[in-house]
Protein backbone atom coordinates (compact mmCIF):
# COMPACT_ATOMS: atom_id res chain seq x y z
CA UNK A 1 0.00 0.00 0.00
CA UNK A 2 2.96 2.84 1.19
CA UNK A 3 4.84 1.51 -2.06
CA UNK A 4 1.50 3.03 -4.59
CA UNK A 5 0.44 5.61 -2.53
CA UNK A 6 4.44 6.62 -2.90
CA UNK A 7 4.66 5.95 -6.80
CA UNK A 8 0.90 7.97 -7.12
CA UNK A 9 2.75 10.88 -5.36
CA UNK A 10 5.82 11.02 -7.29
CA UNK A 11 3.36 10.31 -10.82
CA UNK A 12 1.61 13.52 -9.02
CA UNK A 13 4.53 15.63 -8.27
CA UNK A 14 6.22 15.28 -12.01
CA UNK A 15 2.68 16.53 -13.09
CA UNK A 16 3.20 19.43 -11.35
CA UNK A 17 6.92 20.30 -12.10
CA UNK A 18 5.82 19.89 -16.43
CA UNK A 19 2.85 22.05 -15.61
CA UNK A 20 5.04 24.76 -14.15
CA UNK A 21 7.79 24.37 -16.66
CA UNK A 22 5.08 24.76 -19.45
CA UNK A 23 3.42 28.15 -17.54
CA UNK A 24 7.10 29.69 -17.32
CA UNK A 25 7.29 29.37 -21.21
CA UNK A 26 4.00 31.01 -21.53
CA UNK A 27 4.69 33.64 -19.57
CA UNK A 28 7.74 34.66 -21.40
CA UNK A 29 8.66 36.55 -24.88
CA UNK A 30 10.84 34.49 -26.80
CA UNK A 31 12.72 35.87 -29.80
CA UNK A 32 14.58 34.02 -32.24
CA UNK A 33 16.94 34.82 -35.25
CA UNK A 34 17.95 33.19 -37.97
CA UNK A 35 21.76 31.65 -39.11
CA UNK A 36 21.90 32.50 -42.55
CA UNK A 37 24.58 32.20 -45.46
CA UNK A 38 25.69 34.66 -48.38
CA UNK A 39 28.68 35.00 -49.99
CA UNK A 40 31.03 37.89 -50.55
CA UNK A 41 28.76 41.15 -52.28
CA UNK A 42 25.57 39.47 -51.92
CA UNK A 43 22.64 40.66 -49.65
CA UNK A 44 21.07 38.81 -46.96
CA UNK A 45 18.04 39.20 -45.13
CA UNK A 46 17.81 37.73 -40.95
CA UNK A 47 14.24 37.52 -39.91
CA UNK A 48 13.17 38.02 -35.78
CA UNK A 49 11.13 35.92 -34.85
CA UNK A 50 8.90 35.62 -32.06
CA UNK A 51 8.34 31.95 -31.17
CA UNK A 52 6.04 32.55 -27.57
CA UNK A 53 4.27 35.44 -26.48
CA UNK A 54 2.31 35.48 -23.25
CA UNK A 55 1.50 39.01 -23.78
CA UNK A 56 3.43 42.14 -24.12
CA UNK A 57 3.12 46.03 -24.56
CA UNK A 58 6.16 47.24 -24.84
CA UNK A 59 9.28 46.20 -26.61
CA UNK A 60 12.79 47.22 -26.73
CA UNK A 61 15.73 45.05 -28.25
CA UNK A 62 19.16 46.46 -28.86
CA UNK A 63 20.86 45.08 -31.76
CA UNK A 64 24.73 44.75 -32.84
CA UNK A 65 26.23 43.13 -35.71
CA UNK A 66 29.53 42.54 -36.88
CA UNK A 67 30.40 45.37 -38.99
CA UNK A 68 33.40 44.29 -40.53
CA UNK A 69 31.76 41.47 -42.29
CA UNK A 70 27.66 43.23 -42.58
CA UNK A 71 26.33 46.71 -43.28
CA UNK A 72 22.91 46.58 -42.30
CA UNK A 73 20.29 48.36 -45.54
CA UNK A 74 17.25 48.23 -44.15
CA UNK A 75 14.91 46.88 -41.17
CA UNK A 76 11.01 46.22 -41.95
CA UNK A 77 8.47 45.44 -39.72
CA UNK A 78 6.13 41.94 -40.20
CA UNK A 79 4.12 40.57 -41.23
CA UNK A 80 3.31 39.47 -37.71
CA UNK A 81 2.83 41.71 -34.14
CA UNK A 82 2.53 44.48 -36.58
CA UNK A 83 0.26 46.18 -33.85
CA UNK A 84 3.11 47.19 -31.73
CA UNK A 85 4.14 50.09 -34.06
CA UNK A 86 7.95 50.03 -34.39
CA UNK A 87 9.87 52.89 -34.85
CA UNK A 88 11.73 53.35 -37.92
CA UNK A 89 15.69 52.31 -38.30
CA UNK A 90 18.07 54.47 -40.23
CA UNK A 91 19.87 52.74 -43.03
CA UNK A 92 23.88 51.90 -42.32
CA UNK A 93 23.22 52.05 -38.51
CA UNK A 94 26.07 50.09 -36.55
CA UNK A 95 23.76 49.31 -33.65
CA UNK A 96 19.53 50.16 -33.73
CA UNK A 97 16.68 49.16 -31.53
CA UNK A 98 13.71 47.44 -32.50
CA UNK A 99 11.04 49.80 -30.11
CA UNK A 100 7.49 49.15 -29.87
CA UNK A 101 4.41 49.90 -28.62
CA UNK A 102 1.07 49.80 -29.74
CA UNK A 103 -1.63 52.54 -30.48
CA UNK A 104 -4.11 51.22 -27.60
CA UNK A 105 -4.02 49.67 -24.53
CA UNK A 106 -4.15 45.88 -24.99
CA UNK A 107 -0.89 43.36 -24.77
CA UNK A 108 -0.43 42.05 -28.05
CA UNK A 109 -0.12 38.36 -28.23
CA UNK A 110 0.43 36.77 -31.75
CA UNK A 111 3.62 35.45 -32.92
CA UNK A 112 5.93 34.75 -35.65
CA UNK A 113 8.03 36.76 -38.33
CA UNK A 114 8.14 40.55 -36.09
CA UNK A 115 10.56 41.87 -38.26
CA UNK A 116 13.54 41.29 -41.05
CA UNK A 117 16.90 43.14 -40.96
CA UNK A 118 18.71 43.27 -44.39
CA UNK A 119 22.16 43.13 -44.77
CA UNK A 120 24.82 43.66 -46.99
CA UNK A 121 28.12 41.38 -47.17
CA UNK A 122 31.28 43.36 -47.51
CA UNK A 123 32.78 42.56 -51.19
CA UNK A 124 36.33 41.72 -49.00
CA UNK A 125 34.38 38.83 -46.62
CA UNK A 126 36.26 35.26 -46.55
CA UNK A 127 34.69 32.32 -47.12
CA UNK A 128 34.37 30.83 -43.73
CA UNK A 129 33.74 34.17 -42.44
CA UNK A 130 31.07 34.27 -39.27
CA UNK A 131 29.25 37.70 -38.59
CA UNK A 132 27.39 37.50 -35.08
CA UNK A 133 24.11 38.99 -34.56
CA UNK A 134 23.36 39.72 -31.17
CA UNK A 135 20.60 41.18 -29.48
CA UNK A 136 20.41 42.60 -25.63
CA UNK A 137 17.34 44.33 -23.89
CA UNK A 138 16.83 45.99 -20.60
CA UNK A 139 14.10 44.14 -18.87
CA UNK A 140 12.38 47.16 -17.70
CA UNK A 141 11.57 47.91 -21.40
CA UNK A 142 10.11 44.67 -21.96
CA UNK A 143 6.76 45.19 -19.90
CA UNK A 144 2.74 44.07 -20.49
CA UNK A 145 -0.17 46.32 -20.22
CA UNK A 146 -0.49 46.02 -16.43
CA UNK A 147 3.30 47.66 -16.21
CA UNK A 148 4.78 43.80 -15.52
CA UNK A 149 8.23 43.04 -16.81
CA UNK A 150 7.52 39.98 -19.48
CA UNK A 151 10.33 37.06 -18.91
CA UNK A 152 12.66 37.70 -22.14
CA UNK A 153 14.33 35.02 -23.98
CA UNK A 154 16.36 35.82 -27.08
CA UNK A 155 18.70 33.36 -28.99
CA UNK A 156 20.45 35.19 -31.19
CA UNK A 157 21.60 34.30 -34.92
CA UNK A 158 24.43 34.76 -37.36
CA UNK A 159 25.65 35.29 -41.16
CA UNK A 160 28.30 32.81 -42.35
CA UNK A 161 29.83 33.57 -45.92
CA UNK A 162 29.68 30.79 -47.85
CA UNK A 163 31.14 30.98 -52.11
CA UNK A 164 29.38 32.52 -54.63
CA UNK A 165 27.54 29.88 -56.84
CA UNK A 166 27.74 30.25 -60.32
CA UNK A 167 24.31 29.87 -61.94
CA UNK A 168 24.41 27.11 -64.83
CA UNK A 169 22.53 28.47 -67.98
CA UNK A 170 21.18 25.88 -71.08
CA UNK A 171 22.61 26.41 -74.40
CA UNK A 172 20.05 28.65 -76.43
CA UNK A 173 21.51 27.95 -80.22
CA UNK A 174 18.72 26.05 -81.76
CA UNK A 175 20.44 23.03 -83.45
CA UNK A 176 21.38 23.45 -87.27
CA UNK A 177 19.03 22.31 -90.30
CA UNK A 178 20.11 20.85 -93.29
CA UNK A 179 19.53 22.98 -96.09
CA UNK A 180 15.83 23.12 -97.87
CA UNK A 181 16.50 22.40 -101.86
CA UNK A 182 13.92 24.03 -103.85
CA UNK A 183 13.15 22.94 -107.28
CA UNK A 184 13.81 25.85 -110.18
CA UNK A 185 10.87 27.65 -111.11
CA UNK A 186 11.52 28.80 -114.37
CA UNK A 187 9.80 27.25 -117.27
CA UNK A 188 11.82 25.76 -119.91
CA UNK A 189 12.84 28.22 -123.24
CA UNK A 190 13.06 25.38 -125.93
CA UNK A 191 9.51 23.99 -127.79
CA UNK A 192 8.28 20.62 -125.94
CA UNK A 193 9.34 18.05 -129.85
CA UNK A 194 6.03 17.45 -130.67
CA UNK A 195 5.36 20.92 -131.50
CA UNK A 196 5.22 22.25 -134.95
CA UNK A 197 7.31 25.23 -135.17
CA UNK A 198 7.20 27.14 -139.00
CA UNK A 199 9.76 29.52 -139.31
CA UNK A 200 8.91 32.81 -140.79
CA UNK A 201 11.65 33.27 -143.95
CA UNK A 202 13.49 36.37 -142.80
CA UNK A 203 14.45 37.30 -146.54
CA UNK A 204 12.31 39.63 -148.30
CA UNK A 205 11.55 38.70 -151.62
CA UNK A 206 13.93 40.69 -154.31
CA UNK A 207 11.47 42.74 -156.12
CA UNK A 208 12.54 42.98 -160.13
CA UNK A 209 13.90 46.19 -161.47
CA UNK A 210 11.63 48.62 -162.97
CA UNK A 211 13.46 51.28 -164.46
CA UNK A 212 13.92 49.65 -167.60
CA UNK A 213 10.72 47.90 -167.87
CA UNK A 214 8.58 50.64 -169.54
CA UNK A 215 11.30 51.47 -172.73
CA UNK A 216 11.38 47.64 -173.17
CA UNK A 217 7.79 47.40 -173.17
CA UNK A 218 7.36 50.40 -175.76
CA UNK A 219 10.03 49.00 -178.57
CA UNK A 220 7.97 45.69 -178.31
CA UNK A 221 5.07 46.87 -179.37
CA UNK A 222 6.16 49.42 -181.83
CA UNK A 223 8.22 46.83 -183.58
CA UNK A 224 5.03 44.66 -183.68
CA UNK A 225 2.33 47.36 -185.06
CA UNK A 226 5.53 48.10 -188.21
CA UNK A 227 5.27 44.25 -189.02
CA UNK A 228 1.02 44.58 -189.14
CA UNK A 229 2.00 48.11 -191.46
CA UNK A 230 3.75 46.25 -193.52
CA UNK A 231 1.85 42.79 -194.06
CA UNK A 232 -1.31 44.81 -194.74
CA UNK A 233 0.76 46.61 -197.82
CA UNK A 234 2.20 43.85 -199.20
CA UNK A 235 -1.13 42.65 -199.44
Amino acid sequence: MKKILAIALSALLLMTVCASLSASADDGFVVSLANAEAAAGEEVAVNFVVDANAGIWAVALDVAYDTSILTLKSVTFGPDLSELGFLGVEEGAETFQLNGTPAGFDNVTGTGVMATATFVVADTAKVGDKADITVTFNENNMINADGDNVATTVNNGSVTVVEKTVPTTEPTTAPTEAPIVTEPTTAPTEAPADTDVTTAPTTAPVAPATGSALPIAAIVLAAGSAAVLTFARKK
